[in-house]
């Protein structure tokens, strides 16, 4: 028997803003839970919390660590994770935080950004295939987060509006 383990978390990209919070807290609770194939960016801000990642372990114990590598290293989670950073972009920068603590921080709007990897980035060819999601990848392997260089625009939610009238803003 084949025994072939997709992530149940996979080929995200979780960039941190350099806020007060970590980065990742993942509170998988049994043994079988699957994280794999994920870019980190943790918070390096002088308000960061030197721990980026947490740990909910299948004892129910929280356990925090500094790095990603030993966050892999003790839970076996994360084996092909990667520390990115904004670079895996083609031209995305890190959110401004407000320069007055209590003031609000501006507001963006997706169209307004653009998510195309950086082709030469770590998150190229650097994901798994998961069946009926990424099957169709360029490249050695699928891409991590939601755009494959080179691949097709793909459209989540709502289809049939016009593309050149925004329904959000």
């Amino acid at each position: 028997m084949l025994n072939i383990q997709i992530p149940t978390f996979g080929i995200n990209l979780i960039l941190g803003t350099d806020g007060q919070t970590v980065i990742s807290s993942l509170h998988f609770t049994t043994s079988y839970s699957v994280a794999d194939y994920n870019g980190y960016r943790p918070n390096q801000g002088p308000e960061s919390p030197e721990n980026q990642f947490r740990w909910l372990t299948p004892e129910g114990e929280a356990v925090e660590f500094k790095t990603l590598e030993n966050f892999s290293e003790v839970s076996g989670l994360e084996v092909h994770g990667l520390t990115v950073d904004y670079d895996v972009f083609e031209d995305l920068q890190k959110p401004i935080h407000a320069l007055v603590k209590g003031m609000p921080s501006p507001v963006y709007h997706a169209a307004d950004l653009n998510f195309h990897l950086n082709p030469m980035g770590k998150a190229v060819d650097a994901g798994i295939v998961i069946p009926n999601v990424n099957d169709g990848f360029n490249g050695e392997a699928p891409d991590l987060g939601a755009l494959e260089v080179d691949g097709p625009t793909v459209i989540y939610g709502v289809r049939g509006l016009d593309p050149d009238r925004e329904f959000y803003r």
